[in-house]
């Protein structure tokens, strides 16, 4: 009797080897997930901080016409010239480093002394085509603005250019 409990001991043991390959496919897909993840997470970031260095450029895009043509005995007024700000955040965006994320929009806006930079890219996973159900692009967005100081320094704000809602 002492030979048959032995022999299911050895038995189940082995059952258990049977387990071991799919445990490893298991961990290699969390793996692969995990890439995934923490790539769009560096593209978005990537994103986020151009959109930043873009806009506190463009703030310093003040309109000359505006500010050393005005007749007011207080000085020049400050506004933000369109063109310049978009010359401006185009030149910021050249000079970044993109390389998790594609840029596939960019606009900016000005009113008055503020200006909003709104980025959109998209970001490739290395995984995404092997995983099903994963998507093999994802979107993402970043918004960023800046005001323009009296002084002519620019001071960048968080709060004042949303993200857009929805698709």
């Amino acid at each position: 009797m002492a030979e048959r409990i032995g022999a299911a001991d050895n038995w189940e043991a082995g059952s258990a080897w049977v387990l071991a390959p799919a445990a490893v496919l298991i961990l290699v897909v969390l793996g692969a997930i995990a890439v995934d993840s923490a790539l769009v997470y560096l593209g978005q970031r990537q994103l986020v901080d151009a959109a930043d260095s873009a806009a506190t450029d463009a703030a310093g895009g003040v309109s000359e016409s505006a500010f050393y043509g005005s007749s007011t005995a207080a000085g020049g007024v400050v506004a933000l010239s369109t063109s310049r700000a978009d010359q401006l955040a185009a030149a910021s965006l050249s000079r970044q480093d993109l390389s998790a994320v594609t840029l596939s929009s960019s606009r900016v806006e000005v009113a008055g002394v503020q200006v909003c930079v709104k980025l959109s890219g998209v970001v490739h996973p290395i995984f995404g085509s092997a995983l099903p159900g994963h998507p093999f692009a994802i979107r993402v967005t970043a918004v960023a603005t800046a005001t323009a100081a009296a002084s002519g320094a620019p001071v960048r704000h968080s709060s004042l250019c949303p993200l857009p809602r929805g698709g």
